[in-house]
C-alpha cells in the first residue's frame, strides 16, 4: 500500500488448539508461529479491503483500498487538498490516475501546467515516467505475494506482544516487520493484530507513514470478498 497518499504455506500449518482463547496461565505465545498461520490463513483468499484515517498538516486524511487478484484500487484524501484515485492491474505495467481538484493535479500527480479540463479525467503511467514510482505498487501485488514470509512482504521473526480488543474484537498483537507500507519496500517494523481464533487473519496493521507524526491504524476487511476491479480505458498519458 505504498500509494498511500503519496503520501506459498510457510512450515507447518498449526493445529487450532494453539491459538484458540489464551488463558491468563498459558505460557507466552510463540510469534513467528501465530504470524505464519495468519499469513497462510490469508493467502486462502483472493482479495481484501484495507481503511486508515489520519491527519497530515492539522487535515484529515484517509485511505481505501481494495486487492483482488487482477488489479489494485486505492482513493487517497486529504482535507482541502482533493482525492486521487488510482488502479493498478496485475498482469501490466501500466498504472492509471485521476483526481478531481487543481491541487490534486499538482500535489498528487506532479503536473505542472494544469487546466480544469484535466480534473477527473482517467490518465496511465508507464515505468519510463519518472513519476511512476511515486504513484505505483513496485512490491507485491496479490494477495499470494503480500501475505507471505520474503524480502518484500513480511519478515519471519514475529514477537507475540499481548492481546487486546479492537473494534470489539479480541486480537492478538505482534510486533513484525513488513515492506506493506514501505515507500521503497524494505521490511520495516509494524504491528500486526490478527484474530484471537483457530483461523487467525490479519485484522489490522500500525505502522509509520511518511509525512504522518503519528503510527496509522488500518483495519482489513472483506476478504474474499471484495467486487472486480474495472480497468478504466485510458488513452491518454498523464500530462506534465
Amino acid at each position: 500500500m505504498k500509494n498511500m497518499l503519496r503520501i506459498t504455506v510457510l512450515g507447518s500449518i498449526l493445529a487450532p488448539s494453539f491459538i484458540g482463547v489464551l488463558s491468563s496461565g498459558a505460557a507466552t505465545p510463540k510469534g513467528e508461529a501465530i504470524l505464519v498461520h495468519a499469513l497462510a490463513d490469508a493467502r486462502n483468499f483472493q482479495s481484501y479491503e484495507l481503511r486508515g484515517s489520519f491527519t497530515v498538516s492539522g487535515k484529515h486524511a484517509s485511505l481505501v483500498a481494495f486487492q483482488t487478484a487482477t488489479a489494485e484500487e486505492s482513493i487517497s484524501s486529504i482535507q482541502g487538498l482533493g482525492t486521487v484515485y488510482l488502479v493498478q492491474p496485475t498482469a501490466f505495467a501500466e498504472v492509471y490516475v485521476r483526481t478531481n481538484t487543481v491541487s490534486g493535479l499538482i500535489n498528487f500527480l506532479g503536473i505542472k501546467a494544469t487546466k480544469t479540463s484535466e480534473l477527473n479525467v482517467w490518465y496511465y503511467l508507464t515505468p519510463s515516467d519518472s513519476r511512476y514510482d511515486e504513484q505505483a505498487n513496485t512490491g507485491p501485488t496479490t494477495v499470494a505475494t503480500q501475505f507471505t514470509v520474503g524480502s518484500k512482504a513480511f519478515g519471519r521473526a514475529g514477537t507475540y506482544v499481548n492481546v487486546v480488543t479492537l473494534r470489539g474484537t479480541r486480537v492478538i498483537k505482534l510486533a513484525v516487520t513488513s515492506s506493506m507500507f514501505s515507500p521503497n519496500n524494505n521490511l520495516v517494523p509494524m504491528t500486526l493484530y490478527v484474530t484471537d481464533s483457530a483461523t487467525p487473519m490479519p485484522f489490522a496493521a500500525t505502522a509509520n507513514i511518511t509525512g504522518v507524526s503519528k503510527p496509522v491504524i488500518s483495519y482489513f476487511s472483506d476478504w474474499g470478498h471484495v467486487a472486480k476491479i474495472a480497468i478504466p480505458a485510458a488513452r491518454t498519458a498523464l500530462p506534465h
